[in-house]
């Protein structure tokens, strides 16, 4: 399971930015769910958000929990992968703009 998990982020670290979150919504599409496991990852984002909200008021590493329910979520909605591609562009423009400066 962990190299599995280790060969998943290495795909998607090296996949085109602005594609990569589809990419990755794509391959995990691919292989069939139990219903039960897929409710379990909505639940667990859901739990993730949460706990990111809670800490985004609260000092803590709440962009670390964002970003892990968005990226559970990524894998199951197609419309959440292209929003975080769509994202990530708008966030390496800005950071480029900074970079200029």
């Amino acid at each position: 399971m962990l190299k599995r998990m280790k060969r998943t982020v290495r795909e998607v670290i090296h996949d085109r930015p602005g594609a990569r979150f589809r990419n990755y919504h794509r391959r995990s599409r691919d292989s069939q769910m139990h219903p039960a496991r897929r409710t379990m990852y909505y639940v667990l984002a859901a739990v993730l958000l949460v706990v990111g909200a809670v800490l985004s008021v609260l000092p803590g590493p709440a962009f670390v929990f964002f970003l892990l329910a968005f990226a559970i979520l990524a894998a199951r909605s197609r419309r959440v992968a292209c929003l975080l591609d769509r994202a990530e562009i708008q966030g390496w423009r800005i950071v480029n703009k900074f970079r200029a400066r």
